[in-house]
């Protein structure tokens, strides 16, 4: 936020008000005044910064198209689902059955029973979201490193018979994790929040090129959280709205 103050340069004396010694002279020209301040403007900057990698076309063109992605992006950032899935990959070599909360970015396994927090995956880091099913069931994919990995849904492995339900996250570091939901309905349900989150795997959604274009909104959001709990000197369990919505 800045300030600017706003002076009167153009303002004249009345002819009542012009010195004696201009008027003892017949001078009856007008006098201006010197300038006087009369209020102030306070400007609220935003400097929008350009993420690694980002290509021209992933940044905003105006201040309108600013405002049009960071309340797009605070709304991925409220997303919130909950329910049950299985895992395969990330802290789960085999898979396993968990409760999930996803709030915003962040999807917090449980245990199933005891809902004790067991990992937090960060999907700030994922890059795609994957139920093809031809591409679930190749024998092999490739993961973190470049190392192929056996799919968790090949034809042969135990999580086949879970593949209509089934989806992956493709991570920024090749990383992958394999779910699957309860049933269809469950697993819809998944996709719909999801999808807006992390982008999905496919030529006809636009979600992916959204997203990439939100990266920007990322790093204002996350400086805006930063600056906020420090000046409150405590955690901030719950974000308010962006300064700039």
């Amino acid at each position: 936020m800045a300030e600017v103050a706003c002076f009167n340069e153009w303002a004249t004396e009345e002819a009542g008000f012009a010195s004696s010694v201009k008027s003892k002279r017949g001078n009856t020209a007008v006098v201006r005044r010197a300038p006087y301040k009369v209020g102030k403007l306070e400007l609220q900057l935003l400097f929008v910064p350009r993420p690694k990698n980002a290509t021209d076309d992933d940044m905003p063109k105006s201040m309108n198209s600013c405002i049009r992605e960071l309340k797009a992006a605070e709304e991925r950032m409220s997303r919130n689902w909950e329910g049950h899935l299985s895992q395969q990959g990330g802290d789960c070599p085999y898979w396993r059955r968990r409760y999930f909360k996803l709030v915003g970015t962040k999807l917090t396994a449980y245990h199933e029973a005891t809902r004790q927090p067991r990992a937090t995956i960060n999907l700030a880091n994922a890059k795609r979201l994957i139920d093809d099913r031809r591409a679930l069931t190749e024998k092999e994919t490739t993961g973190r490193g470049g190392r192929r990995r056996r799919s968790a849904f090949a034809e042969d492995e135990e999580g086949y018979m879970f593949v209509e339900e089934g989806f992956r996250i493709r991570f920024n570091n090749g990383e992958l994790i394999d779910f699957y939901a309860d049933t269809a309905a469950d697993k819809e349900g998944w996709m719909k929040v999801l999808t807006d989150v992390v982008g999905r795997d496919n030529p006809d959604d636009d979600s992916s090129n959204q997203r990439a274009k939100a990266k920007w909104c990322q790093l204002v959001l996350r400086r805006e959280e930063q600056l906020r709990r420090r000046a409150s000197g405590r955690r901030v369990n719950s974000r308010p709205k962006s300064m700039f919505l």
